[in-house]
C-alpha cells in the first residue's frame, strides 16, 4: 500500500510544477517513460535516483528539498528499493 501512496505522491509533486510529464522527466533526467512507470506504480526509483527527483522538484516548486525527500520517503517502502 506504501507504494501506491509514493505514485499518488509523487504525480501530485509532478503536477505542483506546472510542467508536461516530458519536460519534468528531462529537469530530472530520466527518460519519460521511466518517470511514467514511477507515476504509474509500476516502479519505484532507485535511492539516487529518488534524491535527484527530489532537489528537481524542489526547486521546480519551490519546496523545502529535505521535506520532499522526508515526505515521499514516508510513502516508500523502503525494502522495495532497488539499487
Amino acid at each position: 500500500m506504501k507504494n501506491k501512496d509514493f505514485k499518488n505522491w509523487l504525480r501530485r509533486v509532478v503536477c505542483s510544477t506546472g510542467l508536461s510529464m516530458r519536460k519534468c522527466a528531462e529537469h530530472i533526467g530520466v527518460h519519460p517513460q521511466q518517470l511514467s512507470k514511477w507515476l504509474k506504480g509500476e516502479n519505484l526509483p532507485n535511492i539516487s535516483s529518488y534524491k535527484r527527483v527530489c532537489e528537481v522538484l524542489a526547486r521546480l516548486t519551490g519546496q523545502s528539498e529535505q521535506q520532499l525527500y522526508l515526505a515521499g520517503l514516508d510513502k516508500i517502502d523502503t525494502s522495495k528499493f532497488d539499487g
